[in-house]
């Protein structure tokens, strides 16, 4: 049985915060209900989104550099070019330095598709980037492979 959105975004959301802290503490990652308003029209408004589709959760580091996870697909910009990809062809996903060691603020959660692309998602290092890990691998549990 297909997941609604609004199951798929409270599934994930319940994930993100049964496993993450200091959500308000969060520099560049917000969940998207508690999202500043007009960053939110912004990524909404040059990247709308689709019939029934809820935004979970957002990384912002700037305007050419943002991952959007939503129910239906995983949305980002890395440097000004634009992609996404759905949770349904998400083979792999991996981290890289999550942690922030060295002093990297940003890293970029690389998504391989089955199509054999890679998909570099920027997102905030350190205890933020627990909310962008977990949004990602939670949706993919729950999403069935295409």
């Amino acid at each position: 049985m297909m997941k609604s959105d609004q199951s798929k975004k409270d599934i994930v959301r319940a994930a993100i915060q049964r496993h993450v802290r200091n959500l308000e503490s969060w520099r560049c990652t917000r969940l998207w209900d508690e999202g500043d308003p007009a960053l939110k029209a912004e990524l909404t408004a040059a990247h709308p989104l689709a019939d029934g589709e809820l935004a979970i959760l957002y990384s912002y580091i700037d305007p050419a550099n943002w991952t959007l996870v939503t129910t239906q697909r995983i949305r980002y910009s890395t440097e000004g070019q634009v992609g996404s990809v759905a949770p349904s062809d998400v083979l792999s996903h991996h981290p890289h330095n999550f942690k922030g060691y060295g002093g990297q603020e940003v890293e970029h959660l690389e998504v391989r598709s089955r199509d054999g692309r890679s998909h570099h998602c920027p997102f905030e290092t350190g205890i933020a980037s627990m909310g962008t890990i977990y949004a990602v691998r939670t949706l993919c549990q729950i999403t069935p492979a295409a």
